[in-house]
C-alpha cells in the first residue's frame, strides 16, 4: 500500500509493485466534501454513497490495469 501526493504518481507507483495506492490530497478533499454536506443537513447514507462513487471512479483504472486489487 502506498500514498502519493500527485495524480501523476498513481500509475507509476502501481507499476512499481504497490497493490493499492491512494492520493492524499484527493482523499482529504473527499472528507472535506463529506463533512460539508453533512453540516448542510444532507442525508448521511446519500452523502457516503456519493463519496464512495467518486472514489471508485477515481481509482477504477488502477484497479483494472495496474494494481490488481482484490
Amino acid at each position: 500500500m502506498a500514498r502519493v501526493h500527485l495524480s501523476e504518481e498513481l500509475e507509476p507507483t502501481c507499476a512499481e509493485g504497490a497493490h493499492e495506492v491512494v492520493q492524499a490530497e484527493f482523499e482529504a478533499s473527499l472528507e472535506l466534501m463529506r463533512h460539508s454536506l453533512l453540516r448542510l443537513g444532507r442525508e448521511s447514507a446519500k452523502v457516503q454513497a456519493r463519496i464512495d462513487s467518486i472514489r471508485r471512479q477515481r481509482y477504477q483504472k488502477l484497479r483494472d490495469d495496474e494494481c490488481h486489487q482484490d
